[in-house]
Order: structure tokens, then C-alpha cells, then sequence
């Protein structure tokens, strides 16, 4: 019997190695792989050494273990893409451990095939663009709910030492997205408490009528909940994964822990809060906000085009000063009444802002009913609505904190599907092919073909839309594939990006591009102020940005070539230098827009000021350019 079962367990796996494969193949010969944003890209360029000039495990986004992992796999063999392969090899391993659960729900092997497809077409369906434009922190969001996936559709009758074996995979996608982008990890956790909080309970539940009576008295339900074996089982876990988290952030904190990480962290968290929750005020009607931060309006325009590198006064203090005085300023945690977040959020449900993932979600509560229905599973009539609730409260959350971009909603979805896929899972398994009544013994074709004909409709229509996308996201890359060509060309120069003329960029994955240190920087961003970015710095032997840029020939400005840059040469006025910035060159592209290089000049009024007398005129300097040091 146990060979019968081992053999079946290695055609599963087999055929969920296959589904996966079959995935990867047509996703990797038909499309390709992107990096969704170039937050994604300068993430890679850190551990690969293309940022610094050594990789570096000190991501600032993901925690350091694992930075440090992929950096060392850069230093050990620099050619190979190492964080592109972590990023798909996340990604396929879901993929093969959902198609996994899903082949075992039948031994019969053309149901198997039937099961497999159905899972595959609706992940292929719903997902394919997050499978082929890749980013982080919905990665991060993937592995979660395949470990809720995993986790619940184990079989909670184990005992203890299996179960808990069982579910170390669960374990170690949790500690994977945790150590990926810990804050989604942490968001998506409730909902995986949700599931764990289910499993106890059916486990209690699960107890026989000889183990709730002892000594000819019944059992409260009190103590069967919190049996020695219900114990052993989810403490267990739960202590695991706490314990698993602490140690990865004790590692972060050490790594960080040194006098210029330290002030950089402090800098990273109140950016944070700034650009992300609280905002740039504008500088007319909030003077006295900036006044009592220490910034000038000049400095204000720096801080709202994102551009602060510029500046060198602009530090740690800066940051934590203005996240203070905007947050004593009335700036309430919550940014959307409560009144407007529950509009979105009805509206959320019941419109196609978020398609095709609302309608799955709806389709995936209807069947879980249905089934629970068919079963009498009353247990599914708190399950449900408990789940939603769960769902709802972190969609509030979100809302009314006004954070709701794709990659923080869309693994929200993907955590939520795979919890009702997980149940239907379940109790698929309960009905019997030799049940008297038709309908609960066809329920769970039906339930599939269902699946399938929902992805199969969609699916090719995702097609479509994922290629006219990547069409645009290649034309527009050209734009920087261009630039970065003449950077290439021009070794001796730096260059200094204009912050807002570069986020329409990303990168395609596996291009084959050298891991070579590069002659440019963002003039802002989350690495910006950075140790790591002192370190590019130094290699150009630049030591400050603000001084440097008007003084040294060989260290360049850019910006789109369309774009108004008089805010520039006024913040330099503001700052008792006069510059004017004499564009060099344009950088043509063959797309909608082209780089402008510009140098920046010093104005030498007294040179001005004797041609003017020699010529016979008067020299006269404009009022708004005036200061009282002109030499």
C-alpha cells in the first residue's frame, strides 16, 4: 500500500513539474521577462555591482540575508543573471507547488490532467502579466499565498511531528517573502492567520466522540481547541516563523547597524513617509512648514521634483524635521475619510477597476459555497463571511491610508484567490464518485470545467493585452538603451539624471548586459544620500554633488530635452552661485524623447562686467539675480 501511495505521490509530482515547465516554456519563448519598474532594476544593480562598482548585499529594500546571498553568487560568477533567476525561480516554484495539490485532489490520471490544466489556465490567466513583468514585491505577495495555499490544504488529522513536517514549506515561503519585502509579508499575514485560525478550529472539530469523553465526562469545547496535539501542531509553526523573522532581522539590524547605515536608515524611513503617505506640500500657502524645517522654496522645488542629491544641506535631520512638522500639522494617519474609503471600496467590488481579479473572487466564493452547501458544511457559513470581513479590513486599510498602486493590491487578490482555490481543494476531496445523488457526484467536474472555461475565455484576450504592453514597454526602453549607449561612449564623464526623466524606464530580464559600474546616478530615489551611493560617487572622485556639478567640465546634467530646467539655475541663485546651464549636446533616441547633456557654467560677472565698461555700457545685473557675493 505505502509503494502504491509513493508511486503516486512521484507521478504527481511529476506532472506538476511538467504544468510548471509547460508554463515557463510558453512564457519564455512567446514573451520574454521585464522588470516591472526601474526600482526593480536599481535593485539588481546593487547586488550585481553595476550601481557601487562591487556587488553589494546592502539592498536597502530587501532585507540583508538574502541581498547578500545573491551578492555573493554575483562575486562568485558574475556572468550569470543571479537575481533573475531567483525572481522566475520564486514565481515557478508557486506554480509547482499549486499544480502539485491540485494533481493529488484524484487518482484517476486523466482527471489529473483535467485538474491541472483548469489550475493552469486560470494562474495563466490572472497572472500572466505579473509571470512576465516582474516585480518585487508581488513576488513577495506570491509566495505568501502559496503558503496559506500549501498550509491549508495539508491534512490537519496528521499528527503533530508530521503535520509540522508537512508544513515546513509553508514556513520557509513565509520567511522568503518576509526576507523579500517584509512590509507585504506583513500585510498579507492576517489573512494568513485567517487560514491558520480555520485549521485549528477543523481540527477541534476533527476530535472523536471516545477522545471528548475522559472518565465518563465530556470534554468543553475549550479544551479540545487547545489540545496537547492542537498545541504541538500550530504553536509549533508559529513559533518557527517568529523566531525565523526575529533572527532575519536581528542580521538586518547588525548589518545596518553601522554609524552611516544607521543615519541612512533613519533618512529611508522618513522619505518614506513622506512620498508615500504624507506628501510634498506645496511651498505657497505652507511657508511656515518649510520655515521651520530650514528649507527654501528653492529647496522645496528640489524636495517635489525628487532631485535632493543636489543639495547637500538636505540630510537625515532634513527628512526626520519635515516628516515631523508636516505630521504635527494635522496630518492625520488616515488620509481618506471613512465615508470616501467605503465608496472605493464598494466600488472596488462591484466595477471592473480591478478585472479580471474581482470577478475570479467572486466566482471563487460562490462555489465554496455551493460546495458547502452540497456537503452541509455549516462550518463554511462563518468561514466565508470571516474570510471576507479579513479581506475588507485590509482593503480599508490600504484605502484609507490613500496606498493602493497594483503591486500592493494585486497580491491581495493573489493571497485571496488562493485561499478559496485551498478550500475548494478540500472538499473537492470529500465527494464521492459513488454518491447516490448526481449532482454532488459531477460537483466537482463541474467545479473544474467551471475553472476552465473562466481561464480559457480570458485567456487569450490576456494574450493580447500583456503583448501590446511589452510592444510599448521595448519602444520605450529604446529611449534609454539609447542614453545608456552614450554613456557607454563617453567613459570619462558622469552624469547626473534628472529623477522624473527616467521612471518610465525599466529593464528587460536575461539582456545579457555587463555587470560594469555605470557612469550615471539619479539625481534622487530611495538609494539616494546612500553610503553605497558615496561609494559611486567616489570612484568619479566627486565629494559633493552641489559643488562639483558647477565646477568640474567632466560632471553633466540631464534631462528630457523638452523639459524646462530654469529651476536648476535658480536654485543655484538661491544659493549665492550663479550658473547658467549651456546644454552640450542632445542625446537622439529614435523615440517620442530625447536627453539634453547640459554643463553647468559659472557666471564670472566681473569679466561681464569689464567687457560691458569696454564696450562702453552699462553693466547692470538682473534684480532676481542679485547677491551680495559676486566674486
Amino acid at each position: 500500500m505505502r509503494g502504491i501511495i509513493k508511486k503516486s505521490n512521484w507521478l504527481d509530482i511529476l506532472i506538476a513539474l511538467l504544468g510548471a515547465a509547460g508554463i515557463c516554456a510558453v512564457i519564455t519563448f512567446r514573451f520574454g521577462y521585464y522588470y516591472e519598474m526601474n526600482d526593480d532594476v536599481l535593485m539588481k544593480d546593487i547586488m550585481s555591482g553595476i550601481y557601487s562598482g562591487t556587488p553589494s548585499g546592502y539592498n536597502i529594500q530587501m532585507l540583508f540575508p538574502l541581498s547578500y546571498l545573491i551578492s555573493r553568487l554575483y562575486r562568485l560568477a558574475p556572468q550569470y543573471p543571479w537575481y533573475d533567476f531567483f525572481l522566475c525561480g520564486c514565481i515557478y516554484l508557486c506554480s509547482f507547488l499549486v499544480s502539485k495539490r491540485l494533481v493529488e485532489v484524484t487518482h484517476k490520471g486523466w482527471k489529473k490532467i483535467l485538474y491541472l490544466a483548469a489550475g493552469q489556465f486560470l494562474i495563466m490567466t490572472v497572472f500572466l502579466r505579473e509571470t512576465i513583468i516582474v516585480q518585487y514585491t508581488v513576488v513577495a505577495g506570491m509566495l505568501m499565498a502559496t503558503a496559506a495555499y500549501w498550509f491549508y490544504t495539508t491534512d490537519h488529522t496528521m499528527e503533530p511531528k508530521r503535520f509540522v513536517r508537512h508544513n515546513l514549506i509553508s514556513v520557509v515561503l513565509i520567511l522568503l517573502a518576509f526576507t523579500i519585502r517584509s512590509e507585504m509579508a506583513l500585510l498579507l499575514l492576517p489573512l494568513f492567520c485567517l487560514v491558520g485560525l480555520f485549521r485549528w478550529i477543523d481540527a477541534a472539530r476533527a476530535i472523536t466522540k471516545r477522545e471528548k469523553i475522559i472518565d465518563g465526562k465530556r470534554r468543553r469545547r475549550f479544551y479540545r481547541v487547545f489540545a496537547e496535539e492542537n498545541r504541538k501542531k500550530y504553536l509549533t509553526l508559529v513559533i518557527i516563523v517568529a523566531m525565523g523573522m526575529f533572527i532575519t532581522l536581528v542580521v538586518n539590524s547588525f548589518a545596518y547597524g553601522t554609524r552611516e547605515w544607521s543615519r541612512f536608515t533613519k533618512l529611508f524611513n522618513s522619505r518614506t513617509e513622506i512620498y508615500d503617505f504624507l506628501g510634498i506640500p506645496a511651498y505657497d500657502g505652507h511657508e511656515e512648514i518649510y520655515e521651520t524645517a530650514g528649507l527654501s522654496r528653492e529647496e522645496q522645488g528640489l524636495l517635489e521634483n525628487y532631485n535632493y542629491l543636489l543639495d547637500d544641506a538636505i540630510d537625515q535631520e532634513t527628512f526626520e524635521r519635515l516628516e515631523t512638522v508636516i505630521s504635527d500639522g494635522g496630518h492625520e494617519f488616515f488620509t481618506v475619510p471613512v465615508t470616501e474609503g467605503l465608496k472605493q471600496y464598494l466600488y472596488r467590488l462591484t466595477h471592473k477597476q480591478d478585472a479580471p481579479y474581482i470577478y475570479y473572487v467572486w466566482l471563487g466564493y460562490f462555489l465554496m459555497f455551493v460546495s458547502a452547501v452540497m456537503l452541509k458544511k455549516r462550518t463554511y457559513y462563518w468561514k466565508l463571511p470571516v474570510m471576507f470581513a479579513g479581506r475588507s479590513a485590509l482593503w480599508m486599510y490600504l484605502i484609507l491610508r490613500g496606498r493602493t498602486p497594483e503591486r500592493v493590491t494585486h497580491p491581495l487578490y493573489v493571497m485571496e484567490l488562493a485561499i478559496l482555490m485551498a478550500m475548494i481543494l478540500s472538499e473537492i476531496k470529500r465527494f464521492k464518485s459513488d454518491d447516490a445523488a448526481l449532482y454532488r457526484r459531477f460537483w466537482p467536474m463541474t467545479v473544474m470545467l467551471t475553472l476552465l472555461l473562466a481561464g480559457g475565455g480570458a485567456f487569450f484576450r490576456q494574450f493580447d493585452t500583456v503583448e501590446e504592453e511589452l510592444a510599448n514597454r521595448d519602444m520605450k526602453n529604446l529611449e534609454w538603451q539609447a542614453f545608456e549607449t552614450y554613456c557607454a561612449g563617453n567613459p570619462e564623464n558622469f552624469y547626473i539624471l534628472d529623477v522624473y526623466s527616467t521612471v518610465a524606464y525599466s529593464e528587460r530580464m536575461y539582456s545579457g548586459k555587463e555587470n560594469a559600474l555605470g557612469n550615471y546616478t539619479l539625481a534622487g530615489g530611495w538609494a539616494c544620500k546612500s553610503p553605497l551611493e558615496q561609494e559611486k560617487l567616489s570612484h568619479y572622485g566627486i565629494v559633493s554633488v552641489e559643488k562639483e556639478l558647477p565646477e568640474r567640465e567632466d560632471v553633466l546634467f540631464v534631462a528630457y530635452a523638452d523639459q524646462d530646467i530654469s529651476w536648476l539655475e535658480k536654485y543655484y541663485r538661491s544659493k549665492g552661485t550663479s550658473v547658467r546651464a549651456v546644454r552640450r549636446e542632445i542625446v537622439r533616441t529614435g523615440g517620442e524623447k530625447d536627453f539634453a547633456i547640459y554643463d553647468l557654467k559659472q557666471n564670472d560677472w566681473k569679466r561681464m562686467e569689464r567687457r560691458a565698461l569696454w564696450n562702453g555700457k552699462r553693466f547692470c545685473l538682473p534684480t532676481e539675480w542679485q547677491y551680495e557675493d559676486r566674486s
